[in-house]
């Protein structure tokens, strides 16, 4: 086992739930193979609504600046 990794499958780590609606941000091209056992999502291609998940990627500075305050405005709010 590599040094630092947990054994958690990713999809644990990001906490997708049945029936959660989520968006990917900036994703690189393997991002949904990575996703093994991933429960039935519902992958938004637009921030429109609100949204359970939010992962987003970003290389830039300026990236991170104007796209999290657009999607985090998105999450669904929980007690």
């Amino acid at each position: 086992m590599a040094a630092g990794y947990s054994g958690t499958p990713l999809v644990k780590k990001l906490g997708l739930k049945e029936d959660a609606t989520a968006i990917v941000d900036n994703a690189p091209t393997d991002y949904f193979d990575l996703l093994v056992g991933c429960p039935d999502v519902r992958w938004e291609k637009r921030a429109a609504g609100i949204l359970d998940c939010v992962h987003i990627f970003v290389t830039t500075r300026s990236h991170l600046e104007r796209r999290f305050p657009l999607l985090v405005d998105k999450l669904a709010k929980t007690a």
